[in-house]
């Protein structure tokens, strides 16, 4: 059985560019990342399918 923390570790990343530190976010709905200055995290909202931004 899952718990809502196991979700959140499922992809750490996301969780962190989509949860209560969202507002410092850079991107849209598939991909984000944290301004280059602040942490250098990006992740896509699914990795099987990258958006275009994240391929090139």
């Amino acid at each position: 059985m899952s718990t809502p923390d196991d979700v959140i570790l499922d992809d750490a990343t996301w969780s962190a560019l989509t949860g209560p530190l969202a507002r410092f976010a850079l991107g849209g709905d598939d991909a984000r990342c944290f301004p280059p200055d602040v942490c250098p995290f990006s992740a896509a909202r699914d990795w099987r399918d990258p958006p275009r931004s994240v391929r090139q």
